[in-house]
């Protein structure tokens, strides 16, 4: 071993940076022991979750990550102060379905960029949905269709996810007590909610025993969502609780269902099971990407929301969107929906399928 002397000058040159580091080094000692118990509680917690149940725990090294999300936590006083360790583990694992929420209303989200080009009359439409500008519309056209929007419906427990659900099966009753012959039913502008909402309020349309499978990143079964009883189930779990519909709407009578790239997670899982009626064709252009299924967790002033599972259709194949069964992308006009081009096809197609 070799021993260099540092002369006294040399020692004062050295002093400073030395006080510097070993202050450093003391700061960042004193900022992880002052990490709350309550706050290290929560980093442990939705890791060690992620690391066993989302479907890209693959893609990480969690050894490397944890360290990571450590050294970004290291000031944090309050959960919300996690949201950049959150927000790299969502970007690490590449999660854009997942989140994690704040008692304070902050969050920690990745998304994806855009793949497809946008125009301003699209970046409208976005910045509405943002907005949260659309709402639950029904009326009938012509005084023979019926025409119902959808928009982000959601509800966390039961009670307010049945409440949900009554307001669209309310809808659909009010219109089809006229007797309409046809349906228009338009997803453009659904970019998620809660498919239990959705779907229950939609059993009218939906067949007995419709389902989406979902699968784990090992290709082993994580969860399967079931139309029983005018309800949506999950592994034998009801949601909802509303009664069984004794006049569901015959699959004789035709459906139109119309999707865009804005149509995302449960707007996307509806128009699957939708589609499963032998009488209904999905118009419009491919939807958002993000039928991947995800799964909550409250862990009190903290939620999290990971993508666990993957569709799959009957042969075995992953799905992460729709294609639509006839491809048309035209301009939008939310306000007049009589003038809108794709409601104005589908009524066309829906007098096709009647005489």
């Amino acid at each position: 071993m070799i021993v260099k002397r540092i002369k006294r000058r040399e020692q004062a040159k050295f002093l400073p940076t030395l006080f510097l580091l070993l202050s450093l080094f003391s700061f960042q000692n004193i900022a992880n022991a002052q990490m709350p118990d309550s706050i290290r509680h929560y980093l442990d917690t939705v890791i060690t979750i992620a690391q066993k149940e989302s479907f890209y725990t693959h893609n990480v090294n969690w050894k490397s990550l944890r360290k990571e999300m450590y050294a970004k936590a290291a000031e944090a006083r309050k959960s919300s102060d996690l949201k950049s360790s959150f927000q790299l583990m969502l970007e690490s694992l590449g999660d854009y379905h997942g989140g994690v929420y704040f008692a304070d209303g902050a969050m920690a989200e990745y998304r994806l960029p855009k793949t497809r080009p946008g125009s301003p009359e699209l970046d409208t439409i976005q910045a509405m949905l943002r907005k949260k500008a659309f709402r639950l519309t029904s009326r009938t056209i012509d005084q023979q269709w019926g025409y119902l929007l959808i928009p982000s419906i959601g509800g966390i427990g039961s009670e307010q996810l049945t409440r949900n659900a009554r307001l669209i099966q309310d809808e659909v009753n009010k219109i089809n007590a006229k007797g309409v012959k046809g349906w228009v039913i338009d997803l453009r502008y659904n970019p998620g909610g809660n498919i239990y909402a959705v779907a229950t309020g939609m059993a009218a349309f939906i067949p007995e025993g419709a389902y989406l499978q979902y699968i784990k990143s090992n290709h082993q079964p994580a969860f399967r969502l079931q139309m029983e009883s005018s309800n949506l189930y999950t592994q034998g779990f009801k949601p909802t609780s509303l009664e069984k519909i004794e006049h569901i709407i015959p699959e004789s009578v035709p459906v139109m269902v119309l999707v865009s790239r804005f149509t995302s997670s449960a707007g996307e899982m509806l128009a699957y099971l939708l589609r499963q009626r032998k009488n209904c064709i999905i118009i419009g252009e491919e939807t958002g990407g993000y039928c991947s299924g995800t799964t909550y967790l409250d862990l009190g002033n903290v939620g999290l929301n990971i993508t666990t599972g993957y569709p799959i259709h009957p042969n075995g194949n992953i799905f992460s969107s729709l294609q639509p069964d006839l491809a048309l992308q035209t301009k939008h006009s939310p306000a007049n929906i009589e003038k809108d081009k794709l409601v104005q096809k589908a009524i066309a197609m829906l007098k096709a399928e009647i005489e």
